[in-house]
C-alpha cells in the first residue's frame, strides 16, 4: 500500500544561469520587476543543468526522502524526456503509475536571476493529457495534487469524488494559472480537499480576500479541513477550522533558488499531518524544508530525509518563530 500518491505536472527542466540584467518597469496600476536581455545579442550560459521538476514529481520526491511509500500518477510523453523522469524517479524509490502518451513530455526553461529569483519558460504538453487513476486495494492514505490544465484538470475533479467516496484523504495545492482560467473547478476541487495550499496571491485571486486571516477562514468554508497559505518573505499561515497559526521565516537565511519551494512546503505539511502531528508543528516542518530547498540550486537538492528534519526542528527554535496574524 503506497502511503501517498501524487497527482501533477512532470517536467524536463534546464537550468540556464546566465549573466542577466534586472529592470523595473512602473504602471499606473503596478510595479514589476523584470530579467533583461540585450535584443539581438548572442547570450553566453555560465552553467547548464538538467533535472526533472513538475509539482508531481517534486512532491513525491520529497514524500519519498521523508521515508514514505510513494507513487507518482501523472501523464508522461512516449519520449527520451518521459523515459528520463521515470528512470530519475526510481532512482529517488518513486513508483511510476502513470500514462504514457504520444504528447511530448512537460518541458521548462528556466532563467536565474542576480537576485536569485527565477523565469521560467514552460512547455505544458503530456501533463495536460491525463485520463484516469487506477486505484486497487489497499488504497493509498493520501493523494496530493499540484497544478494541473486541461482534460486532467477535468480528470482530477471526476478523481477528487472517488477519493471522498473511498476515504482517501486528497490535498490540493493549485497555481495561479490554473486559478485564473479554472476557478469554478479550482473552488470544487478545494471543497472536496482536506489540505488546500497554495501562496498569497493565489489565495487572493481564488476567495477575493486581501488579508490572510480572511483568506484562510475564505478558503476553509469552501469545504477544506485546512488551508495554508504561504506569505515570500513574511512566512506561512494556517487555520484548521478553529485556531489560526503563524511562522516567520528564519532570519539570515541565504536564498540561493527558489524553484521547488512550493512543492517542498505543501508535501511536508502533508507528511507532519500523515505522521500524526499536529497543525502547529507541520506548519514549522513545511518551513524548515522550504527553507532548505531554496538556500540550494535546484528543486529537490535541498530536500531533508525525515532524520535531518527531525534534528532541524528540534534545533531550532520555533517559539522565537510563532507570530500573530492580524
Amino acid at each position: 500500500m503506497y502511503d501517498v500518491i501524487t497527482v501533477g505536472s512532470a517536467t524536463m527542466d534546464v537550468f540556464a544561469d546566465t549573466e542577466s540584467e534586472l529592470i523595473s518597469i512602473t504602471t499606473l496600476h503596478s510595479k514589476e520587476s523584470m530579467i533583461a536581455y540585450p535584443l539581438g545579442s548572442k547570450i553566453l550560459i555560465e552553467k547548464l543543468k538538467f533535472d526533472i521538476g513538475g509539482g508531481g514529481t517534486n512532491s513525491a520526491v520529497c514524500f519519498s526522502k521523508l521515508g514514505l511509500a510513494v507513487a507518482y500518477a501523472g501523464a508522461l510523453g512516449n519520449d527520451a524526456n518521459g523515459n528520463e523522469v521515470i528512470r530519475r524517479l526510481h532512482r529517488e524509490q518513486v513508483d511510476f503509475i502513470g500514462q504514457r502518451v504520444s504528447t511530448p513530455t512537460n518541458y521548462s526553461v528556466i532563467l536565474d536571476s542576480i537576485e536569485s529569483d527565477r523565469t521560467i519558460l514552460v512547455f505544458k504538453g503530456a501533463s495536460k493529457k491525463m485520463s484516469g487513476l487506477k486505484l486497487s486495494e489497499p488504497y493509498p492514505k493520501w493523494v496530493y495534487a499540484s497544478a494541473l490544465m486541461g482534460k486532467s484538470l477535468s480528470t482530477l475533479l471526476r478523481l477528487a469524488r472517488t477519493f471522498k467516496k473511498k476515504n482517501i484523504k486528497f490535498a490540493f495545492n493549485p497555481s495561479n494559472y490554473v486559478i485564473s482560467n479554472e476557478k469554478s473547478a479550482v473552488k470544487k476541487l478545494a471543497g472536496l480537499a482536506h489540505v488546500i495550499s497554495l501562496n498569497s496571491e493565489e489565495a487572493k485571486l481564488l476567495v477575493e480576500k486581501t488579508d490572510i486571516k480572511s483568506q484562510l477562514h475564505a478558503l476553509h468554508r469552501l469545504g477544506s479541513a485546512v488551508s495554508v497559505i504561504t506569505m515570500g518573505a513574511k512566512g506561512a499561515a494556517a487555520f484548521d477550522g478553529k485556531e489560526y497559526y503563524c511562522m516567520a521565516p528564519r532570519k539570515g537565511l541565504k536564498i540561493r533558488e527558489t524553484t521547488g519551494a512550493g512543492d517542498a512546503f505543501g508535501s511536508t505539511f502533508v507528511f507532519a499531518l500523515i505522521k500524526g502531528y499536529f497543525v502547529k508543528k507541520a506548519l514549522h516542518m513545511a518551513m524548515l524544508n522550504a527553507e532548505s530547498v531554496i538556500s540550494r540550486v535546484g528543486a529537490k537538492n535541498g530536500l531533508m530525509t525525515f532524520e535531518e528534519l527531525t534534528r532541524a526542528y528540534e534545533k531550532d527554535n520555533g517559539r522565537k518563530r510563532y507570530c500573530k496574524l492580524d
